[in-house]
């Protein structure tokens, strides 16, 4: 009887494991499908008391954002075959129409959320220098990559290719933006003053 009575706590213990093993695998690909998204919470909330780089990484966000569909477009490589994403997902044909009406999420080259969450990350490292910011940001695109991968939505190259994009267009935007700022434009002081 005591034997009975110890098996079944072992199997409660097993049960209670896997729930929580579980439980971690959805908060990871939450994380990993949202990234950018939270970063932009996260850089916004870095970057407020420094209005002229917030409207900064706005603008160049929206860049990065249409260079990367028009790339998608250009180059017109599709997805993985074994695209897996149903969890996310539900019974819409991407080889003809994505969420926003758009035609470019049949393709994969490059990776928007990996374009979009690496240009967050490097913008935020090259304004504020923040190493404890930089290794939160960092995690969380690494899950994005992961994400990406696990479920089959981009090759590697695609996601290498949107983290390259998205660091490139961060460099570009903040020294355009350094320029910018050193102009002292009236004009510029005036709009970000308000």
């Amino acid at each position: 009887m005591v034997l009975i009575l110890m098996n079944y706590q072992v199997i409660i213990q097993m049960y209670s494991l896997l729930y929580i093993m579980d439980f971690i695998i959805d908060i990871i690909d939450f994380i990993g499908f949202n990234s950018p998204n939270i970063l932009i919470v996260i850089n916004t909330i870095c970057l407020f008391k420094q209005q002229k780089y917030l409207l900064l990484y706005f603008v160049f966000y929206g860049i990065d954002y249409l260079i990367i569909g028009i790339l998608k477009d250009l180059i017109k490589q599709p997805r993985p075959s074994e695209f897996l994403d149903k969890k996310y997902y539900d019974g819409i044909d991407y080889s003809k129409v994505n969420h926003y009406g758009l035609p470019s999420a049949y393709y994969g080259m490059p990776s928007g959320h990996c374009g979009l969450s690496f240009y967050s990350v490097m913008f935020l490292w090259l304004v504020n220098k923040s190493t404890n910011i930089l290794i939160l940001e960092l995690t969380i695109s690494l899950l994005t990559i992961y994400h990406r991968l696990k479920y089959k939505k981009h090759t590697l190259e695609q996601l290498i290719a949107g983290a390259i994009l998205g660091c490139s267009v961060a460099l570009i935007a903040y020294k355009v933006g350094n320029r910018l700022f050193a102009y002292n434009s009236p004009v510029l002081n005036r709009f970000l003053s308000k």
